[in-house]
Order: C-alpha cells, then sequence, then structure tokens
C-alpha cells in the first residue's frame, strides 16, 4: 500500500514544479512510512510513499522496463501477480524484482491499456510511457480498480494536471485555490459522506472506478475510459451459474471463489491479520482464513463497555470455533475524545463513519500486523441491508403517490411526519419526504441512504452556498447513469448494484482507506473480489432473499458449510457503530455543542447557523438522529482544518 502522486505541465514544468510533487508525497508519509521514490523528465514528475507488504528488498518504486522507458508508481497489490509474472516470462520478458508491481511494467509493454483486464487486485496506479521519443511526446496511463477500493484524485487546469492518492496531498502542492465545492457540500449534507466523484475542493475528482485516463505529457489532451463494468442482467445468467438447479447450485459455484478471493489476499512478506466483529461477513472471511493459514491467524475486535453496543463476546465465541488468536480493544467516551483530534485530522474527506476502522487499524498496526482482511462487501452482495427490502416497498409507495396533487402531498407528509406512531422520528422523517417527493434524485433508494433530505440539505447551507450550487454536476451524472443500469436488473440485483456503486465506493471503501492507512495498515477486501462480484451479479435475486428462508445472507452462510456459530448467524442484523447516542449527550456532549450553537468563522461562511443550532437541539430532544448533529461537527472540523 502506497500514496502515489503526480505533476503534468503540458508547457513545461516550472521551476518550483519538481518541490511541489515532493511536498504531495511527503503530505502522504503516513501511507508508505518505508520508502520514497521520485522521477522528473520533461513535462512530468512524479513521486511515490512505499509501505513494504510484498517483496521487501527490491521492490521500491518508480519500476522500470528494461530499457528504462516505461515506469510505473502502485498504490494497492496486484493478487496474481505470479501468475501474470510467469506468462510475462514466457513471453520473453525479463524481471528485476520479485513485486507485484513489476508485471504492470512488462504487461503493459505486451498488451498496452489491455493489460488492466488481466489485474486482479485493487490499485490506483500511473505509468509513465517515453517509448514514442521526444517528437511524439510521452504518455502518462492513469488507472483504478474496478471497485474503487484504492483512491484517486485530480486536479486539472488548462495544461496543468495533478494527481495524488489523497485529496490533502493535492493541496500539499499549493498550486490552487483552497475554494470549497458546493456541489461536494451538498452530496456530503445528504448523504454523511462526499459523493464520487465529487470531493470538498473545487475542481478536484476523483478517476471513476474501473476507468483509466490516457493523458499525452506534452499537450495535455487526454481520455477517460471505462475498461470494466458489471455484468449486464441476462436472461440465461441464472444457468450460467447452475442456479437452474436451485440455489443449492448457486451456494456450489460460490464456494471456490470465496476460498480463491481469501486466499489471494493472504499473500505477503509481512505479518497479516483480520478484523473480526459479531458478524457474518467478517466471520466468513477469518473462518476461510483459518483454513488456509499454515499458523494462527490474529483477528482484531473493537468492544465497548455499553452492553447494548458491544460486539466482543460474540467475536470471541466465533474467535474460538475458527481457533484464531483474537484481541479486544475496548474503547471508552474518554479514550475516543482524548483521541478525536488525531481520528479526524485522520480524515482527507470528511465522514460520519470510519472512526471505528481508525481504532481497529490503530490496534493491529500496534500488534506488529502490516496487512489486515476485512467483511466488508458482504451486505451489499449477499442482501444484507434492510435496503433491499425496503427499497421496492418504497417504489411501489412512490408510484402508488405520484398521481396525487403536489399540495395535497405536502400536506399529508407534513402530517405523518408529526405522527405519533412507532417507527422512529428518523423513518418517519423519511416516509414523509418520500410521500412529499423530496427525494434525492428522484429515487427511493437515494432516500434510503440519505442523512438529510434534498430540501433540508439545501437549508442547511449557508444563502452564498446555495446561490453556488448547481444541480448539473458530475454526481448526478453519475447517478443518472446507474439508475438507468439499475433498471435492467431484478429488484434485489437492483439494490445490490447501487449499493455497491455508491454507498460502498463513496462511504465504507474511501473511510476504510483513509483511516487504516492513517496507521500505515493495508486493509484487504476479499468480498468485492471483481470475480466473485460477476458471479453474485448473475445469481437471481429470489436466491439471495426469499419470504420462506428468513436466513440472513442465506447464499454466504450456505457457502461456508456450517462453520459460522449459529449465534452469529441467527443474530439481529445491527449495524457496527460507537455509542455516538450515548456519548453525544455524555462526554462528548460540550465539544460537540459548542461548535454547532456557534459556528467557528470557516464553517460559517458554509453552513446556515440558524440551522445547524435547530439540528442539536432535535437531537437533544429525541426527534433525530445523532448522526445529524455528529454529521456537521465532523464538518465543522474538516472545514477548518483543510478550507482557505
Amino acid at each position: 500500500m502506497c500514496g502515489i502522486s503526480g505533476l503534468v505541465r503540458a508547457g513545461g514544468l516550472l521551476p518550483s514544479d519538481e518541490e511541489a510533487v515532493r511536498r504531495m508525497t511527503e503530505a502522504m508519509r503516513h501511507r508508505g512510512p518505508d520508502s520514497s521514490g521520485h522521477l522528473t523528465e520533461g513535462n512530468i514528475a512524479l513521486g511515490i510513499r512505499r509501505l513494504r507488504i510484498i517483496d521487501l528488498a527490491t521492490g521500491d518504486q518508480p519500476v522500470h522496463s528494461e530499457d528504462g522507458k516505461v515506469s510505473v508508481i502502485l498504490n494497492g497489490e496486484i493478487y496474481n501477480y505470479r501468475e501474470l509474472t510467469r506468462e510475462l516470462q514466457g513471453l520473453g520478458h525479463r524481471f528485476a524484482t520479485k513485486s507485484d508491481t513489476e508485471v504492470i511494467v512488462h504487461g503493459y509493454e505486451q498488451w498496452g491499456e489491455d493489460c488492466i483486464q488481466r489485474l486482479r487486485g485493487m490499485f490506483a496506479f500511473a505509468v509513465l510511457d517515453r517509448r514514442s521519443g521526444v517528437d511524439r511526446g510521452a504518455r502518462l496511463l492513469l488507472a483504478r480498480d474496478r471497485m474503487g477500493i484504492k483512491p484517486l484524485y485530480c486536479y486539472r487546469d488548462g495544461g496543468l494536471m495533478l494527481f495524488a492518492s489523497e485529496v490533502r496531498a493535492l493541496l500539499a502542492a499549493r498550486l490552487f485555490a483552497r475554494e470549497v465545492s458546493v456541489e461536494g457540500l451538498y452530496s456530503y449534507l445528504a448523504f454523511g459522506s462526499v459523493q464520487e466523484p465529487l470531493s470538498l475542493m473545487e475542481n478536484v475528482l476523483s478517476v471513476p472506478p474501473a476507468h483509466y485516463v490516457n493523458l499525452d505529457v506534452r499537450t495535455g489532451m487526454f481520455a477517460l475510459r471505462r475498461y470494466w463494468d458489471f455484468p449486464d442482467a441476462e436472461a440465461d445468467h441464472g444457468s450460467r451459474n447452475g442456479a437452474d438447479g436451485g440455489d443449492g447450485a448457486a451456494v456450489e459455484g460460490l464456494r471456490p471463489l470465496l476460498r480463491e478471493a481469501v486466499a489471494l489476499r493472504m499473500i505477503a512478506d509481512v505479518p497479516l491479520g483480520a478484523f473480526l466483529s459479531g458478524g457474518i461477513d467478517s466471520g466468513a472471511v477469518v473462518a476461510t482464513m483459518a483454513k488456509e493459514a499454515t499458523s494462527p491467524v490474529k483477528a482484531f475486535t473493537i468492544g465497548f463497555g455499553e452492553r447494548t453496543f458491544n460486539e466482543a463476546p460474540l467475536a470471541q465465541r466465533a474467535a474460538m470455533r475458527f481457533g484464531v488468536e483474537q484481541t479486544t480493544i475496548v474503547l471508552t467516551p474518554d479514550q475516543v475524545l482524548a483521541e478525536l483530534p488525531s481520528a479526524l485530522d485522520a480524515l482527507d474527506q470528511p465522514s460520519i463513519d470510519g472512526l471505528n476502522t481508525y481504532y481497529v487499524s490503530r490496534a493491529a498496526r500496534q500488534a506488529g500486523m502490516t496487512v489486515a482482511l476485512s467483511g466488508l462487501g458482504g451486505d451489499e452482495l449477499f442482501a444484507g441491508y434492510s435496503t433491499f427490502r425496503n427499497v421496492p416497498r418504497m417504489l411501489a409507495l412512490q408510484s402508488a403517490v405520484g398521481w396525487v396533487p403536489s399540495p395535497v402531498r405536502a400536506g399529508a407528509a407534513a402530517v405523518w411526519a408529526r405522527a405519533n406512531v412507532a417507527s422512529s422520528a428518523t423513518v418517519r422523517t423519511k416516509e414523509a419526504a418520500l410521500i412529499a417527493g423530496d427525494v434525492p434524485s428522484g429515487h427511493p433508494y437515494f432516500l434510503s441512504r440519505a442523512l438529510f433530505t434534498p430540501s433540508h440539505s439545501m437549508a442547511l447551507m449557508s444563502s452564498a452556498a446555495r446561490d453556488a450550487y448547481s444541480p448539473e454536476n458530475a454526481w448526478e451524472q453519475r447517478v443518472e447513469e446507474t439508475l438507468a443500469k439499475a433498471a435492467g436488473y431484478d429488484p434485489v440485483n437492483a439494490v445490490s448494484y447501487l449499493e455497491c456503486s455508491h454507498y460502498l465506493v463513496s462511504t465504507l471503501l474511501r473511510d476504510t482507506d483513509q483511516m487504516s492507512m492513517a496507521h500505515s495498515l493495508e486493509v484487504r477486501v476479499p468480498l468485492i473480489d471483481h470475480k466473485l462480484v460477476e458471479y453474485m451479479m448473475r445469481v437471481p435475486g429470489r436466491y439471495k432473499l426469499t419470504s420462506t428462508d428468513k436466513t440472513p445472507k442465506r447464499l454466504l452462510v450456505g457457502a461456508m458449510s456450517g462453520a459460522l456459530p449459529a449465534e452469529v448467524v441467527n443474530r439481529k442484523k445491527t449495524t457496527f457503530t460507537l455509542p455516538w447516542e450515548l456519548w453525544l449527550r455524555g462526554q462528548l456532549r460540550s465539544e460537540v455543542e459548542t461548535t454547532l450553537v456557534t459556528l467557528p468563522p470557516k464553517s460559517s461562511r458554509y453552513l446556515e447557523q440558524g440551522k445547524a443550532r435547530e439540528t442539536w437541539r432535535a437531537f437533544l430532544s429525541g426527534r433525530t438522529s445523532w448522526s445529524r448533529p455528529w454529521s456537521l461537527y465532523v464538518l465543522c472540523r474538516w472545514l477548518e482544518r483543510n478550507a482557505a
């Protein structure tokens, strides 16, 4: 795992550009504390900070071809590098290292851009190709992995382009103003994380997952292309997986893919462990690791003094069942408060989630681990979220009320929001928003994931931010594209696709990357191996979620052949989160209340003071959940550190 950076200036590098890249690279020392490397040539400068995982002795970067005309810097891992190395050696390529990075160099020499199709892993990399000579100029290839596990951000202004693994690294170049993107701000307020491909900085965008950029270094002309996509829904997709024989055949096809995905991610030349909660996903990963490992697996769990939130006892029982060495890290509110500044500083982009990953990653690193496997992605692929049942119902309700005049719907929504019924205030608010038509991008899936409704998000923004906001932006374009593709799937697989394309990449994967890399820990996610994803997206949704079998994630549980403890399988579904509800009313109250009641100077430029104060009071009175005031607090802290 590493941090990569680069600068391209079509008119030729300025004397200060190389130092700008060195600042970007140094800003990511936490991502790669083991070594650094730089390359400056013609119109381009590249930088790399490396965390040594594979080939500790000779794998430092940049890595070059035999003639020195093709060079690469890589953030991530190529899990099938041994297979590719053998193939490329058979084609006549000579390897100078034993690293996974070098297969990209020779793969690019052999297959050009098509080499990306052959890579199985998580990656963001840059290939500099100088084979065309001085007259035609060099070319730069930037690529990001299929699922968006590793980040890659770009800034462009005329003939200048910067790229890096973190937005903060781009800011460290000091080559553009720290102007907040109001579109990114709106998306954060709506969902509690900035939505891909936006960032919170104006003109800084994320390279989309499964895309590459091909850039002419001399002219600055570039093309953005997709190289992979989720498989289309096809009439015969069931028979391709043997699903015509029932869900049993689907389980049989899943089992070897799951085993292979985990085994590939256990390849490392450094100590390796796993995150273990009381859930099915991490349990499936750890149980599979235990079968594949030649020595006891080390697993790490977050625990709390608050029994309602504490999964540690269940994780401990699972660890005993699997025969792994388990360590529990107990978090207290006093500890969280004391370390909150450091944890928030680790956020490259603000998020209401992720702090749990910060603490468990720190514990794993302190125990000597450099790599940890995670069960992330299981809910998205195996229908573990409530959204899989709720979104189809919401679509039906949306269709049913669509003919009702807007004024009538608005009135009904207001009554429903105030109704004293069994559902929570948050649920009633979303139900009322659906009735009123206050739905992000017009689709119930996005309402199900929304933190604030569109009207509420706008109201939270300052008048200047509202005036500057444009609904025609890169995120809305991405939403349109994914909704069009989702329409071709059955109801279950449609939600799975939307979860993978939005919540997974914009929240879970980004949070995991930034919080683990804050401690120089690499986290690998076998449950979203792209071959496993392709398989699961072709399994009919009726096999993943049924009305008769209430077993959660039934196909994943079936693939584990009884290895998971019954109490893990049968427990009520919960979201793994810290006890913020209790802590915000206790030890964290003063800190958060002070921030929201009187907004800090930079935050007041983008947020409406009255609405922020109102959100805090609504939480204290039980009219809204902890996530809303917490999201505003995290945003304020990020703006104070990073905005101009």
